[in-house]
């Protein structure tokens, strides 16, 4: 379990990160602040694993908290209406910076991102980094990544598609393809995002584009404008 804290004194934007964390079964929001002094004695005394941090606070500001913080085994998110603090946020190691107003594909985006740094505290489970949280039913579902063997746009939704199953998400495969790990997916067309594990022919077309053959054999076709992501791939020229 991560343990985590928010550190934002507008009661709003408080209630909107902790209300979108519901959505990780895998985090545990151990305290709200709305000042920096009450959020540091908690951290000294309990260390979470993560902290959402805002950087226009009372008295002491968020970026001069994370300052303070340097030395801690601490991961800092940042949360702002400001952009212009972002170059300063990343200087003190921030895993992200969400800039405010956000909605939910954009946190889930910076919450996959942010989750490929915590490995599974147990052996025995998939670690954080490979486990996507799917809300369906007012109900929070947990699939593992590997699984996916590739996600498909359908209007407003993604369509992830494992080798047994269909799991539809309110997302769009933009904020979803900026949050997976580039080492395990890649956006090979405008609707599609495939598994690289999961590829098993590849097929050249006259117009310079692709047919990708996935285990299970679903073909996958790749766009022009995503060619050179697909250079990883043997007889594809670069």
């Amino acid at each position: 379990m991560i343990k985590a804290i928010i550190v934002e004194d507008e009661p709003l934007a408080a209630e909107k990160l902790d209300f979108f964390l519901r959505d990780f079964p895998g985090i545990q929001v151990d305290g709200i602040f709305s000042d920096a002094l009450s959020a540091l004695t908690h951290i000294n005394q309990n260390l979470p694993d993560l902290i959402f941090l805002d950087i226009q606070l009372p008295g002491i500001n968020g970026m001069e908290l994370a300052k303070s913080l340097s030395t801690l085994p601490v991961s800092i998110i940042f949360t702002t209406a400001y952009d212009q603090f972002a170059v300063e946020a990343f200087d003190v190691n921030a895993v992200a910076y969400l800039l405010k107003p956000f909605d939910r594909n954009r946190f889930i985006s910076v919450m996959l991102k942010a989750l490929q740094r915590f490995p599974s505290k147990n052996e025995s489970e998939p670690a954080f980094s490979d486990q996507y949280p799917l809300k369906s039913g007012g109900k929070i579902r947990l699939i593992t990544l590997s699984d996916i063997l590739y996600i498909q746009a359908d209007h407003n939704d993604a369509k992830l598609v494992t080798a047994t199953e269909i799991h539809r998400q309110r997302i769009t495969l933009s904020s979803l393809a900026e949050g997976l790990p580039s080492s395990r997916f890649i956006r090979v067309h405008k609707s599609f995002i495939v598994n690289k594990t999961a590829i098993r022919e590849i097929e050249p077309l006259p117009n310079h584009e692709f047919i990708l053959t996935l285990s299970g054999g679903k073909k996958i076709p790749t766009g022009r404008t995503y060619k050179e992501s697909l250079h990883f791939l043997p007889g594809i020229p670069k």
